[in-house]
């Protein structure tokens, strides 16, 4: 029986472009063999057979340069175009400009993955005891059924058919949080009753107002009071804090952000619930998306 054959594009449903490091993304190869093996179709890319391009175009990407250089330079372009689009999702992306990955599926559940934690923060945390740290419980979180989804994404939902299938699905975790944390000028943050900061540790300021006790929280290090009066002026003035006494201040240790946990979603039930944080996940990632 003779192969049908059509382009990708009218497979995927828009004019998809795949750039040469993409070529090593081995869902191309799934796809093609599963539309061959069980449709009977032979997929192409721009009027030649997928599978031959793909070679060609490894084949030539590892004889001009190593994957490291090429990841380096491509890079940049798509940090551009991923500006664009932090943009039009009305996310600031000062913080978010390094989250591109260079496999689309992986990048676009990242990407996924920053605007949720961007809203959850946004939206869904509340500094409830007002020392300047957010505070965040999942119980907030099981009654809201408009996360975003990488299968809002076609590519990502027509080569991952077993998405919407899952019990759970991740709905953020630590590298997505600090990018979204970054984008929101935050350094600290409390989940379920854990602290968590850029730095490891958190210092307690407390001081005297109008006769009335405050304590305000900061990632900061001090040795002297001195120090600590200069940070409350930049926070609010040097007229206002002239009239705060400062009765003192305590550091402690806190979680680091890279700690920060995995939320993953029950679709049956709604439930969120946490997941420890891949400790070698995140070294790489971090290296990948430049994460400080």
């Amino acid at each position: 029986m003779k192969k049908e054959k059509i382009e990708l594009s009218n497979i995927i449903g828009y004019d998809v472009s795949i750039l040469r490091f993409q070529c090593f993304n081995p869902m191309w190869e799934t796809l093609y063999y599963d539309y061959l093996e069980n449709k009977n179709i032979e997929l192409q890319y721009h009027k030649k057979n997928l599978m031959d391009y793909l070679s060609a175009q490894q084949n030539s990407l590892l004889n001009i340069e190593t994957n490291k250089e090429y990841f380096k330079r491509v890079n940049k372009k798509n940090k551009l175009n991923f500006i664009k689009k932090c943009l039009y999702k009305g996310i600031a992306p000062v913080a978010i400009v390094a989250s591109l990955i260079a496999i689309d599926d992986y990048e676009i559940h990242g990407i996924t993955n920053a605007y949720n934690s961007y809203e959850i923060i946004r939206d869904f945390t509340n500094d409830y005891n007002e020392d300047g740290i957010n505070e965040i419980s999942t119980e907030t979180l099981d009654s809201i059924d408009n996360y975003h989804k990488p299968t809002d994404d076609k590519f990502y939902a027509i080569t991952n058919p077993l998405y919407n299938l899952l019990d759970e699905t991740k709905i953020s975790d630590n590298i997505s949080f600090m990018i979204a944390m970054n984008a929101l000028n935050k350094d600290m943050i409390e989940i379920e009753g854990v602290k968590y900061s850029s730095t490891g540790y958190i210092t307690d300021i407390h001081y005297v107002y109008n006769h009335k006790r405050y304590v305000v929280s900061t990632s900061r290090k001090f040795k002297t009071f001195e120090q600590v009066k200069k940070y409350l002026e930049e926070l609010y003035g040097e007229e206002i804090v002239s009239n705060y006494i400062i009765t003192g201040y305590n550091e402690g240790p806190a979680k680091t952000l890279d700690e920060i946990p995995v939320f993953i979603k029950n679709q049956k039930n709604g439930k969120v619930r946490l997941e420890q944080s891949n400790n070698n996940t995140t070294k790489v990632l971090k290296r990948v998306l430049d994460l400080k």
